[in-house]
């Protein structure tokens, strides 16, 4: 294992159109950079290795929004997906988490993932866990 970032009190998001994407992109690495003071060390364990990672999303079931908790998987990948990348758009404008170098991420050959319910807005939040990926 390369390291471990996570962060809690923050409700995962999904893709949405335009710019509220960008806003919740710019809130996800703005939270991971908060709360992960580790941050600069697991970006030089990362650089130019082929990664696997392995995500868990938090999700408060115990609210009577159930948009909070009813996301789909696959969507609320694209987000952490994007920031993970030193830059988060094609633009080359938006800083992202830096833990995969520019703005490509074929270096991931291996994605785990999966949701858990949890019953607070406390809990609420990501871990995502870097390895180097082998055959």
């Amino acid at each position: 294992m390369l390291g471990k970032i996570s962060i809690r009190k923050f409700k995962p998001k999904t893709v949405k159109t335009g710019i509220e994407t960008t806003m919740r992109k710019m809130d996800l690495q703005e939270a991971f950079v908060e709360q992960n003071p580790n941050l600069s060390k697991l970006q030089e364990e990362c650089k130019g290795k082929q990664l696997s990672i392995n995500v868990t999303f938090y999700l408060n079931e115990n609210t009577p929004d159930k948009t909070s908790y009813k996301k789909d998987l696959d969507n609320l990948l694209k987000i952490l997906m994007d920031v993970i990348k030193e830059e988060m758009d094609d633009d080359d404008k938006k800083i992202g988490l830096g833990l995969v170098i520019g703005n490509k991420d074929e270096e991931i050959f291996e994605i785990i993932c999966h949701k858990e319910f949890v019953q607070s807005e406390d809990e609420e939040g990501i871990d995502l866990v870097l390895s180097e990926w082998h055959r």
